[in-house]
């Protein structure tokens, strides 16, 4: 049986994100039935059990999405829009100020939002991370979509018409 692929997305923000990745190495370790891949950006830890690089091209980054059975994003709008674009089981996992991930808390604030909108889970316990692998690698992967990213446009822009409605 073909072992499965788990593409993970870091982003390209100048500040690491080694709770992802640690996590992710520890799952990797401990699933027979799936290989893993990331693309770690700033991260200065290195998996120990499935392959990394820092940063990918635009048609390499693209490509390692389409191969991928389940993606596991930061929550940056590009990696989710194009996962749900493509139609990949998806599960964000937010950057966090105090973790030193973030400069604040917006990802988490995307992801909870793009959550209740979408039904995709949010992991906000880094603890939660092996079960939703889990249950993304049982999922059949969706037909992609030729439009445009308009849902997720959508749904930012309430977002931030919700957040920001004072100061406009």
């Amino acid at each position: 049986m073909k072992k499965k692929l788990v593409f993970i997305a870091v982003g390209t923000h100048p500040q690491q994100f080694n709770r992802l990745l640690q996590e992710a190495d520890r799952i990797a370790e401990r699933t027979k039935n799936a290989r893993f891949f990331a693309q770690s950006g700033a991260s200065d830890y290195i998996p120990k059990n499935f392959p990394s690089k820092k940063a990918l091209g635009l048609e390499e980054f693209d490509a390692w999405m389409r191969k991928a059975d389940a993606v596991i994003s930061h929550g940056g709008e590009g990696v989710i829009g194009r996962a749900l674009q493509l139609g990949k089981p998806l599960i964000m996992v937010p950057r966090l100020e105090s973790f030193g991930e973030h400069t604040n808390d917006h990802q988490l604030e995307l992801v909870e939002a793009v959550s209740k909108a979408k039904k995709i889970p949010a992991i906000l316990d880094i603890q939660n991370l092996q079960k939703a692998v889990e249950k993304a690698l049982e999922e059949k992967k969706k037909p992609a979509r030729k439009s445009s990213p308009t849902k997720i446009i959508k749904i930012l822009g309430n977002y931030f018409k919700k957040e920001f409605k004072a100061v406009f």
